[in-house]
């Protein structure tokens, strides 16, 4: 068994809990709120639902900035990398990777999620496969290409991933449990991956 089987035998535990279906839930709310085409500046239960769910206790950017510029690219989503440096030109001009993912996939849900928990799951589970550690210190320019950096190790670590003979398993399980609710496979693995972080 080599690290990826242990890793998705790890998961597997996940799809039961409790935790995952109450995420699955408040994520269908989300993501049928964005296909319903309501302007996210004015919504203010999504906004605040987005928020908690995705744990955002917003300093810089302020939250109207962070939701104009997802809904001026809800009909032409963001790359990661747009988004990070959308965000980036905000004052006092910071580096939000994680911000900067979540934007990007909820408005195209087939792009990974980078976060703590995640990271958690990677450092013990694959951890040759990226560095799984942003950098902390100065300058901007360094925290804006060490994100951009890790999140290409995520996003190949997921292509790799979904590659593997037992990734179809881990989806079928998930969908056995959960039924055919047209979640994308990267949005599948991602709950799971949330949920394991959470409990290391």
């Amino acid at each position: 068994m080599d690290d990826s089987d242990r890793l998705f035998e790890a998961l597997g535990t996940m799809i039961e809990t409790e935790a995952l279906a109450r995420a699955l839930c408040t994520y269908e709310w989300i993501q049928k709120e964005v296909k319903r085409g309501q302007n996210f500046l004015h919504h203010q239960e999504f906004k605040a639902c987005f928020q908690k769910y995705y744990k955002m206790h917003f300093i810089y950017p302020a939250p109207e900035h962070y939701f104009r510029i997802m809904q001026e690219h809800r009909d032409n989503p963001l790359s990661f990398e747009a988004a990070l440096c959308a965000l980036a030109k905000i004052p006092p001009y910071r580096c939000e990777a994680s911000f900067a993912s979540k934007l990007a996939a909820t408005l195209n849900p087939s792009l990974p999620v980078l976060d703590e928990n995640v990271f958690k799951v990677l450092r013990k589970y694959l951890p040759e496969r990226g560095t799984w550690e942003l950098w902390r210190g100065p300058p901007l320019a360094r925290k804006l290409e060490s994100a951009k950096q890790v999140y290409a190790d995520l996003y190949s670590t997921v292509l790799m991933l979904q590659k593997r003979r037992k990734f179809s398993k881990l989806m079928r399980l998930f969908d056995r449990e959960y039924g055919e609710r047209g979640l994308t496979n990267v949005k599948k693995l991602d709950l799971m991956m949330w949920r394991l972080g959470a409990i290391m």
